[in-house]
């Protein structure tokens, strides 16, 4: 029989800081044990992987809740010298729809946190919990359920880890546009009264554009007290946190602004009419700049720049 000793945690610490593949845990758990030391023989009872998970059944598809506490508290004890007179820890949160095939519909609608105010806390991606199915999830309500729950406990209680208690907080939730009216109950963003920021009525002119510059804004308390009858469609379980529903679940920038504005814009300057078109002398010089960059570009980096031409076929990340 198994008796875990102190090397176990020397051990699972190293398998989480360099990513061990299980393989290699495994032959490495094989050579420790041939010279006698007192270690499991598998990688997942090493990192004591649950055999199982309750997968619960929703309306239209499986969630599985891994916890927080569960998921946070091994990578606070990892880096707990690391934590030395930090008492609060702040959590980002992101919500999205994953398509796992593109001959199917099916799908994961993962909710994700992240510690953001301890930097080297801040590289690990938490997975709550996870939803599949072949659709979004048909209720934000029965969604959210059990992370809410969770997370309010959280918040009230803290975590402890080795007698010091940590207390937590929620920083911002970040999704993209449909993920974010999904959560909120509220109008898409492509509606007559989808904008997040202010009230101001669209106009649809081959797209939805909100022309007006000084619409009143929205704040925490008019979304709370649903003045905007016409943004709301119905009260969003998100309220129940103790967060700005306004400022701490701010606009993606990434599909508003990369993908969104500034690939608009480019489209304009590459590809538009005659009088907004850059002149060809212009456009080849920042291609030339562009195409420069090629060299500097980390081997991480999955794509390499490409020419401004090439505009269709960019991508986000």
């Amino acid at each position: 029989m198994f008796v875990e000793t102190n090397i176990c945690d020397k051990l699972r610490d190293w398998n989480i800081q360099f990513n061990v593949t299980h393989n290699c845990l495994n032959a490495l758990l094989k050579i420790l044990q041939t010279e006698g030391l007192n270690v499991p023989k598998d990688g997942r009872t090493l990192m004591k992987t649950p055999s199982k998970h309750t997968i619960i059944q929703m309306n239209n598809g499986s969630y599985v809740h891994f916890g927080i506490e569960q998921m946070v508290y091994p990578i606070l004890r990892k880096h707990k010298n690391d934590l030395t007179n930090i008492n609060n820890l702040k959590f980002g949160i992101n919500v999205d729809g994953l398509p796992l095939a593109s001959s199917s519909k099916s799908q994961f609608w993962p909710i994700l946190m992240c510690i953001v105010n301890v930097k080297v806390l801040s590289k690990y991606v938490i997975p709550i919990g996870i939803f599949h199915g072949f659709e979004k999830p048909f209720s934000v309500d029965e969604f959210l359920s059990f992370f809410l729950i969770d997370a309010l406990s959280m918040l009230e209680n803290g975590i402890n880890v080795d007698n010091t208690l940590y207390n937590m907080e929620i920083a911002h939730i970040v999704c993209d546009a449909p993920a974010k009216a999904f959560l909120l109950k509220v109008k898409s963003h492509n509606a007559y009264h989808g904008c997040n920021t202010c009230i101001d009525e669209g106009v649809f002119n081959k797209t939805m554009t909100f022309l007006t510059t000084n619409s009143p804004m929205r704040t925490n308390n008019s979304f709370r007290n649903k003045t905007d009858d016409s943004y709301h469609k119905g009260t969003s379980p998100l309220e129940k946190l103790p967060i700005n529903m306004i400022d701490d679940i701010p606009v993606d920038n990434m599909h508003c602004v990369y993908v969104g504005v500034t690939k608009r814009l480019i489209k304009f300057w590459v590809k538009g009419k005659k009088d907004i078109r850059l002149l060809d002398e212009s456009k080849n010089d920042i291609n030339k700049s562009i195409l420069n960059l090629r060299s500097y570009v980390p081997s991480e980096f999955a794509r390499l720049p490409r020419s401004m031409d090439d505009i269709d076929h960019w991508k986000r990340n």
